[in-house]
């Protein structure tokens, strides 16, 4: 008896079952590397600073799907397939281009060569076109669209590959694509697509042109934002959702100005408004007395902003994540406690967040102490101290860690770090000791926990 061939096997594949495989590829995560902690990297309510992480194509990373068989090719071409399989769609650029490369086959079974390979990627371009004529043949079941890497991409080798004059997508097919899609989207990410945003500002104001979008992120920018275009965005009554965020290179480098110069007063008007993540702009100096008005706001991220100013922090009692990363700030200065040389401002006093504030993320700052206001925030999960390379720990945890009986993760990585040093000093040691301890403290809880340490 003669054995079924490959693709005889593939057409008995039930399509349901097909479906269910093709719509995991459409959520995949991002790819982990060896040294990575998957648990702290999807655990966290909060990003994590370390990782630059780029959103999957999803279904778009297997463009030979539908030259499988001639089954996964009329079943991907069914109104259900569309439906289950392009609510999300991931564009990206360099991918898209490095696809074209490989198309058709002739590179399937076996690599270029790298003369080869540069010769195909010098003769090919992207074309508009083919991306917006993708979208619009589904732009009914859309409700979900990233764009990624338009300027560039990073390639395998680690080098920089510039997109200049490989694609002739420009600010005006992004607003012929968003035109189309407003009336069902909900989510619009945009991920180095400096040269879509800059050419005219336009962005911010057809975003507010969709009604039912509800996430909005803008990220790695390296241009300026202009707080008048910005303020279109107070239409988007359901919007619940907003990152604008500069590229953290270009933050710390301050090579010239980039980003928001202000939190403009109309999105006093976002009701809906549970998360504001907002980094790396280096103007921004003001927290704006409406912010505590914002009904829904759980979640503030202010990160790497160098002008901000934090006197108005204790008033935001609605808060439930706080994320004050790379701000160069110390614990408040009391008695003979030692201040880092290179603190610029002090963290205000949190104790009015006390009761509903249930992560904190302090990583890359210049403490020496722990801020004594912890000891009030009496609903914490998460604490991060993460980067804080002066910060000792001179008495143990106990008092801390009894008046946060919910704390579950508690992240003091690269902490208190010594020059000089081929061994730990007896004040590394009592550091390092009280970590220790704090973690057989928590095991004593019913519940999971996590102390991370180097």
């Amino acid at each position: 008896m003669s054995r079924p061939s490959v693709g005889s096997v593939l057409e008995l594949i039930p399509d349901e079952i097909l479906l269910q495989v093709f719509s995991h590829l459409v959520d995949i995560g991002p790819s982990l590397g060896d040294e990575d902690d998957p648990w702290y990297i999807r655990s966290l309510p909060f990003r994590n600073n370390d990782r630059d992480e780029q959103p999957h194509p999803g279904i778009r990373a297997y463009p030979f799907l539908g030259q499988v068989c001639r089954k996964w090719k009329n079943l991907l071409a069914t109104p259900i397939a569309q439906k289950q399989l392009w609510g999300r769609v991931v564009v990206d650029f360099g991918h898209e281009l490095v696809t074209s490369i490989h198309t058709p086959l002739a590179w399937s079974n076996e690599r270029p060569s790298a003369d080869e390979y540069m010769t195909a990627y010098a003769q090919t371009t992207l074309s508009a076109n083919k991306i917006i004529d993708f979208m619009l043949q589904r732009q009914m079941t859309i409700r979900s669209f990233t764009l990624c890497n338009s300027e560039g991409f990073w390639g395998e080798e680690g080098e920089y590959l510039s997109l200049n004059g490989k694609h002739n997508f420009r600010a005006s097919h992004l607003g012929l694509l968003m035109g189309s899609l407003k009336n069902q989207l909900e989510e619009l990410k945009l991920f180095n697509c400096n040269d879509l945003i800059s050419s005219d500002q336009g962005l911010w104001g057809i975003a507010a042109l969709c009604p039912n979008l509800r996430t909005l992120a803008v990220e790695n920018i390296n241009c300026r934002v202009s707080g008048q275009e910005l303020a279109e965005l107070s239409r988007l009554s359901q919007l619940e959702h907003l990152s604008i965020i500069v590229e953290e290179r270009t933050a710390s480098g301050q090579q010239w100005i980039v980003g928001m110069d202000l939190i403009p007063p109309a999105w006093a008007a976002l009701s809906s408004l549970t998360s504001l993540e907002l980094r790396g702009h280096q103007l921004l100096d003001v927290i704006p007395p409406w912010l505590k008005d914002l009904p829904s706001l759980r979640m503030l991220d202010l990160s790497n902003n160098p002008a901000i100013q934090l006197d108005g922090l204790p008033c935001l009692t609605q808060l439930e994540v706080l994320v004050l990363q790379r701000l160069d700030l110390s614990q408040p200065h009391a008695g003979e406690q030692v201040i880092s040389p290179h603190a610029k401002r002090f963290l205000p006093n949190l104790e009015p967040l006390g009761k509903r504030l249930r992560a904190l993320s302090l990583s890359h700052n210049h403490f020496t102490r722990l801020p004594d206001c912890l000891i009030k925030l009496t609903a914490i999960e998460t604490l991060d101290f993460s980067g804080n390379k002066d910060l000792q720990l001179e008495t143990p945890l106990t008092a801390i860690l009894s008046s946060m009986p919910h704390v579950a993760v508690l992240d003091f990585r690269a902490v208190h770090k010594e020059k000089g040093f081929s061994y730990w000093s007896d004040a590394k040691c009592t550091t390092m000791k009280h970590l220790a301890a704090a973690s057989k403290l928590l095991k004593r809880r019913k519940y999971p926990h996590r102390v991370i340490v180097d």
